[in-house]
């Protein structure tokens, strides 16, 4: 092949990606109304950071063709050759330009870009497309421009048969070309291939849905389950009426305490002394426990770290096979606890030891609020400290959270979340022996975290900002477990919950059941912020007249605790329990168990259906 094609390549593919740009231009253009709170410098990054996601989509659609345009035979020059590849180009590329298109007006309805989900209504569309064309005339009248500017550069036939003497080095060319082709499909050299969320990175968050692409978007969601559209009531209001709705008033009153939350890896409830019968692994946050605000009966809402985040930081639970970090509902609407202190005056900050984009918690805490986002990369010690796994060991981590937390401007809140209690449980050379090994392999490292949490709170009693900061201590999940109470579908989400403010004790009523949606309309409570957009999950623990509820999604099944009962259900039948005597079936109280089963029903059909239709915050 010439050298003159290789160039004439090399346009095509420019004229695509302007072509790209133009439609994110349109799209901009067409909902101004949803962006007009973000200021230029925010509007014009998203502009070139979604470039990224253009060269993604453009090259992972074209690689067939890149690679038969740069085949080095001589039918290459045959007039055939190029008509079939002409064909190709504008078969591959005109579908997607006007799937892109067509979100600038779709994405007024759903306020997000489209994904894998537009395959539910397509029935809907067949049926209204002569309306939909007609009312939407321009959106075709611009698809045809768009084609009319491709056939005007993608090159006639005179020029492709331009021959120059071929290069001994086309074979070379082809796999650098296919190699840099990748490059660009997976957006980079960094640790994970690029994802939706990757573009829910600015200020604010909706920005991400002028990053996408919408082809990007529907491609990277057709392997992500979806929840089931459901209607146990006959509509979304009738399900959220029967839902307890958190409203936290705005309190002036309230004094801005700085708040640090420590999420602590795997730390199951067992692992404990305090509340159990035999001797746990955790002494210090044992006595931690004791003196501040214990919640004993405290449930995380999943069983994976990248579950807890979304829990504990947007109040967003759990409830179906995929985490919403790694789902198809990215680009949903969300408003996290970050976000409202943020708007209070609060500098916001998430630590974490491990690789820069690990379970994608840099993506979703700068999404959900976080004004910044600290990881491996920014550890500048990392060669000393890394455990050889996972990240940075947490003694040396908590000590630098401290350090760093130290030189903010207050009020601040920060939240770390720790790693070393993490399979394959690293514990440093030095401490070798000195923690018991325990029953199980975790045991070991789960008293090397539970040191590294006291030697922070040593560091940071003799910090100004300690006696002003209201500490909330949980852990992410459980992992293995060893007693029959805890190994069984109730025990295996428990995992300790402790609010402590130094010298001032936390009013709570700790004998209700809690979850990890909790903390955030607690947080907001106790500092008295307003959630101006709330989602149903979730209760202040601080209000007495909230009452205790959990919900999960475990082996198929639904979990729905309250009081001393629960529930399972499995979208056939549902079985009532109670909590002191776990694997018995309830048969004699059909009415409790038809309230636990509304009530259950109520929070499936406004979780599934919220996803789905982005309407988790709709009035």
């Amino acid at each position: 092949m010439s050298v003159n094609k290789y160039t004439l390549l090399a346009k095509k593919i420019a004229w695509l990606l302007f072509l790209y740009s133009l439609c994110r231009l349109l799209f901009f253009i067409f909902n101004y109304k949803a962006f007009e709170s973000s200021d230029l410098s925010n509007l014009l990054l998203a502009f070139v950071h979604g470039i990224r996601f253009d060269l993604s989509i453009v090259f992972s659609s074209n690689l067939l063709f890149i690679i038969l345009s740069l085949l080095p035979f001589s039918f290459q020059d045959s007039k055939g050759w190029y008509r079939f590849l002409k064909i190709l180009f504008l078969v591959v590329n005109i579908p997607l330009l006007f799937m892109n298109l067509a979100d600038v007006e779709y994405y007024k309805f759903t306020s997000k870009r489209t994904g894998y989900d537009i395959i539910g209504i397509l029935g809907d569309v067949k049926s209204q497309t002569f309306q939909l064309a007609s009312y939407y005339w321009y959106i075709p009248f611009i698809v045809v421009i768009f084609i009319f500017l491709m056939l005007k550069f993608y090159g006639s036939y005179k020029i492709a048969e331009e021959k120059n003497s071929r290069s001994n080095y086309s074979w070379l060319i082809l796999p650098v070309v296919i190699l840099f082709s990748i490059l660009f499909i997976r957006g980079g050299f960094q640790y994970k291939p690029l994802k939706p969320d990757h573009a829910f990175v600015l200020t604010p968050n909706l920005l991400g849905n002028l990053v996408l692409n919408t082809p990007y978007n529907f491609f990277t969601t057709l392997s992500f389950p979806r929840a089931e559209e459901v209607h146990f009531y006959k509509s979304d209001e009738q399900a959220k009426a029967i839902i307890t709705q958190y409203k936290i008033p705005k309190d002036t009153s309230r004094q801005k305490v700085n708040v640090v939350i420590i999420i602590l890896e795997s730390f199951a409830r067992e692992y404990m002394t305090i509340g159990n019968k035999i001797p746990g692994f955790t002494p210090f946050l044992d006595s931690l426990a004791r003196e501040a605000t214990f919640f004993e009966h405290h449930f995380a809402n999943g069983k994976r770290s990248v579950e807890a985040v979304p829990s504990i930081f947007a109040s967003i639970p759990s409830l179906m096979e995929e985490p919403y970090i790694t789902g198809v509902y990215q680009g949903n609407e969300v408003h996290g606890l970050a976000e409202y202190m943020s708007k209070e005056g609060y500098y916001t900050a998430f630590f974490h030891g491990g690789r820069n984009g690990t379970m994608g918690f840099d993506k979703f805490t700068l999404n959900s609020g976080f004004q910044k986002y600290y990881g491996l990369d920014e550890y500048q010690t990392a060669d000393k400290d890394f455990d050889g796994n996972w990240g940075i060991y947490d003694e040396p981590y908590l000590n630098y959270f401290c350090e760093t937390i130290s030189e903010f401007k207050k009020p601040f809140m920060a939240s770390v979340f720790t790693l070393s209690s993490h399979q394959p449980y690293s514990v440093p050379q030095q401490y070798k022996g000195v923690f018991p090994k325990g029953y199980l392999a975790i045991h070991e490292s789960v008293g090397y975290t539970d040191y590294a949490l006291k030697k922070f709170f040593e560091v940071a009693a003799t910090k100004e900002w300690y006696s002003n900061t209201l500490f909330v201590i949980t852990a992410d999940h459980t992992q293995s477990l060893f007693f029959p109470e805890y190994a069984n579908s109730i025990g295996e989400y428990k995992v300790p919950l402790v609010l402590f403010h130094p010298g001032k004790k936390v009013i709570a009523d700790t004998s209700k059941v809690s979850q990890h949606v909790d903390i955030m309309p607690t947080i907001l409570d106790y500092t008295g912020i307003e959630a101006k957009k709330t989602i149903l999950f979730g209760r202040s623990l601080i209000d007495s007249t909230s009452e205790g509820r959990v919900y999960y999604y475990t082996n198929k099944r639904y979990m729905y605790v309250k009081n001393n009962y629960f529930i399972e259900y499995d979208n056939h039948n549902v079985r009532l329990h109670s909590l002191n005597a776990i694997e018995k079936e309830i048969t004699d109280q059909p009415t409790l168990k038809a309230q636990y089963e509304k009530e259950l029903k109520a929070y499936i059909q406004y979780y599934n259906n919220g996803l789905n239709n982005n309407s988790w915050y709709s009035k």
